[in-house]
Formats: structure tokens, sequence, C-alpha cells
């Protein structure tokens, strides 16, 4: 089984193990401004969410420093297929689009809304699913997957491979050796929905110039729901500065939660001193 690693706070883990969700945040409000700022034709960064992990088995000191509250965080790993995947359960009035079987790990009503809807590249796991590349010429590469044509009156755009282009990033951050979850919201046409005939003509263009103008959808992120099984396999690794109550704390969320995890202390526990100036 392959595993993923993510570093965090104990407030960011209890609210993980109570809601048993994940969260993907939009692009514009991860830590690294330049993979919001590298887009320069298209606002893309107002239509991306990412949920940020690492598939480096060794812990690393710069992460415990960065995400995980002076070190007195934590590192949860989970299996990497950690979302609960079910088949789409379509409503009578929409079945006419469909044929088959379609497995989402987000509920078909949360996918299509009044507000905004998710472009499913949850269907291609080479989208949805990145290994973070670290190159210098990232702004380009991004930039130059994005395309224009003529299409009768108006202009379609390309965004070739958007999952990978989530996902390149400067070399300034390939210490995180970062492995993420994409995906790509837009918003939607108020009171209407897409067996609307009037949804299907307009939303085409309606999305270009979204695209066109930066309008996102307006939400800051979105959650997905955790398999439960992947939390019999889950681990939580006590940040080397944790105190006794940070475990106590820690180990209460467990109990209540999830008491098949195993919780253990830091490799680099009573290794590292806290420096003073």
């Amino acid at each position: 089984m392959d595993y993923i690693y993510h570093y965090t706070n104990i407030e960011t883990l209890s609210l993980i193990l109570k809601h048993q969700t994940i969260r993907f945040n939009r692009l514009d409000r991860v830590d690294d401004i330049s993979e919001g700022s590298s887009f320069k034709t298209l606002r893309l960064q107002e239509f991306f969410f990412v949920s940020c992990w690492t598939l480096d088995s060794e812990e690393s000191i710069p992460q415990w420093h960065m995400y995980s509250d002076s070190m007195r965080g934590v590192r949860i790993k989970l299996p990497r297929n950690l979302f609960h995947w079910q088949p789409i359960t379509v409503p009578d009035r929409l079945k006419r689009f469909y044929t088959g079987v379609m497995s989402s790990p987000i509920p078909f009503d949360k996918i299509f809304t009044d507000k905004y809807f998710i472009l499913p590249m949850f269907l291609n796991e080479n989208q949805f699913e990145n290994v973070v590349s670290y190159t210098s010429d990232y702004k380009v590469k991004k930039n130059n997957a994005i395309s224009f044509t003529q299409e009768g009156n108006g202009v379609k755009i390309n965004i070739n491979k958007p999952g990978e282009i989530a996902s390149l990033k400067s070399p300034d951050w390939a210490f995180q050796k970062e492995f993420r979850f994409v995906l790509m919201i837009f918003p939607s046409f108020p009171n209407s929905g897409i067996d609307d005939e009037k949804w299907q003509r307009d939303i085409p263009n309606f999305i270009v110039n979204a695209l066109y103008n930066g309008n996102g959808s307006g939400l800051d992120f979105f959650d997905i729901d955790i398999d439960p099984h992947a939390f019999e396999s889950m681990e939580v690794t006590l940040g080397p500065h944790c105190t006794p109550g940070n475990e106590i704390t820690v180990k209460a969320l467990i109990d209540k939660y999830s008491p098949r995890a195993i919780l253990k202390k830091s490799v680099l526990t009573n290794t590292i001193r806290t420096s003073k100036r």
C-alpha cells in the first residue's frame, strides 16, 4: 500500500478526525505566493483547489518548522487512496445525460450546484493526483499550456492537462517532495442546472468570461470525505517539540475518533534545540 504524509497543527488534526474530511485550498491561498502569480493570461489560481501532501516517509525538519506550530504539531500518515469513492447517484431527471456507472469521491449534488460546478478531473487519475514537478521554467510551462482558438463568433479556451500545470512549482520548494490532489471549480448559473437548456447553451461562454475576468466560484476551500477504512491505516507522529500536554490531547482525539490509528513520537525528539538569539 502506498502512503502519503501531511504536516499540520493539532487543531487541524482535530478537524480532520471529527469531520473525516480533507480540505482543498484555493491555489491563491497556499503559502507559495508564486503559484498564483505565475499565471499571466488567465487567473487560474481562482479556479484550482489543491490538497498538499508529501510522499517522503523520512521526517522533514523544514516541514516540521513550517507547518506544525513550531514542531508542536503532528505528521499524519494515510493511504494514498484515502477518499471515499462511491458510485455516482444521478437524479432521475438527468439520467438521459449519463450511461454506465461512474465512481466519484464527491457526491453528484456537490459536483453540480447553483453556485459552482466541479470539473470531473477525478475521473482521470493522472489529473487528480500529481507528483509536483519543480522546474525553473514552471511559469513558462504553465502559460504555454493555455491556448485560444476561434470558434464561431466566440473564443474557446484550451487548458492542456490542468492537473499537471497546477502541480508545477519553483525549485525553491523542492525540499517538500510534494504530492497533491487537484480540483478545478467553476462558477455556475444561479437558479439553473445542468439539465436546463439555457445552462447547456450558455455555460461555455459563461466559463470563458469567468476565466478571462478571474471570476471564480467564490469558494475559499472545498472538503472531500475520507474513506472510513483509511483511518484503520492512519499513523500520527508527534512533533519533535510536543509537550506532554500536546501528547495527551492528540491521544484523546485518536481514542475518540480513530482508535485503530497508531500514535508515535518523532525520531527527532530530543535532537533539536530551540535556538536563542
